[in-house]
């Protein structure tokens, strides 16, 4: 399997293991099956977006820094900074999983707490492969 297919394949997993976690938060269903469907008409655009605007953060990630999920809004800093460059921007789906963490954090246990950061690193890792 390529570095981009298994990227694919962690970030349905990954949305797929939160959307049976929260099975009533809406955004989350939407956002796991736009990431399928973006895998199937586009492979590299997930990549693509999380590189853009999640891969930033690999630092914050790595220290498993919950501030990333407690204190940012990974959305409206995306959009904060796209429209001060005078751009629309689609963030992607990856991020709107990132961003609806946010509202969910406190209530996940230290072990859900724990492999959300395995599957970030996991990603973050398959881009560095993908681009490198």
């Amino acid at each position: 399997m390529s570095f981009l297919g298994a990227f694919n394949t962690q970030l349905e997993n990954f949305a797929s293991s939160l959307t049976q976690r929260f099975p009533d938060d809406t955004d989350l269903k939407v956002a796991a099956r736009a990431v399928t469907t973006l895998k199937s008409v586009n492979p590299k655009k997930n990549i693509e977006f999380f590189k853009a605007y999640v891969y930033c953060y690999k630092h914050i990630i790595e220290a498993k820094s919950e501030s990333f999920f407690l204190e940012s809004d990974l959305l409206k800093e995306i959009t904060s900074n796209s429209s001060s460059l005078g751009v629309s921007v689609d963030s992607g789906e990856a991020n709107v999983i990132i961003s609806r963490l946010r509202t969910h954090w406190v209530s996940l246990t230290d072990e859900e707490k724990e492999n959300i950061w395995k599957y970030l690193n996991v990603l973050i890792k398959l881009v560095e492969k993908y681009y490198s």
